[in-house]
């Protein structure tokens, strides 16, 4: 009981609440910072493919 209810219940709970903690500091509203972001990570994958393709 003590890993079902102390575990798998409140541990998630607990770990749904410091991700929406975190994602909370990530969000600004305004738009441009949400387009730079995909762009980044746009970037970020076709270097890794492009990377992964030469090697």
């Amino acid at each position: 009981m003590t890993f079902i209810d102390g575990l798998m219940v409140n541990g998630s709970a607990g770990l749904i609440g410091w991700f929406a903690g975190v994602v909370r500091l990530i969000q600004s509203g305004f738009i441009y910072h949400y387009a730079f972001s995909m762009i980044i990570g746009v970037f970020v994958l076709l270097t890794f493919f492009g990377m992964a393709l030469l090697h």
